[in-house]
């Protein structure tokens, strides 16, 4: 929802309902609030709040920055657990390629990297 021309409000819910796999396990369940913050087309920042009820309430936050059309620098970070993320996106044309690290508190440095095909 536009709040503002360059503030942007959501809301998600999944899982309220408390569904079990098979009538045993769990799905998990959570609640998110935030904003996303767009103050030039070339810049994203975004902030929610984010309860899953089995933990404590976490603080997410993230930057987006594109230096130039096909190319996207993020980072961002997380409460509880304490997370660092950090990563680049390149798309040219259809194709586009992600590479990211994430530095979790307990877990240590975990890579990551996605390819894609637009259609």
């Amino acid at each position: 929802m536009n709040v503002l021309p360059n503030l942007h409000l959501g809301f998600q819910a999944t899982n309220l309902h408390n569904p079990k796999l098979a009538g045993r396990e769990s799905l998990d369940r959570s609640l998110s609030l935030g904003l996303a913050y767009t103050p030039v087309d070339q810049l994203l920042v975004v902030v929610d709040a984010y309860q899953d009820p089995d933990f404590s309430l976490s603080f997410r936050g993230g930057i987006e920055v594109q230096p130039v059309p096909v190319l996207a620098l993020r980072a961002g970070m997380t409460t509880e657990p304490s997370r660092f993320t950090a990563g680049a996106g390149l798309r040219l044309g259809k194709l586009a390629a992600d590479l990211a690290g994430e530095k979790h508190e307990v877990l240590g440095w975990s890579p990551a990297i996605s390819f894609g095909v637009q259609w």
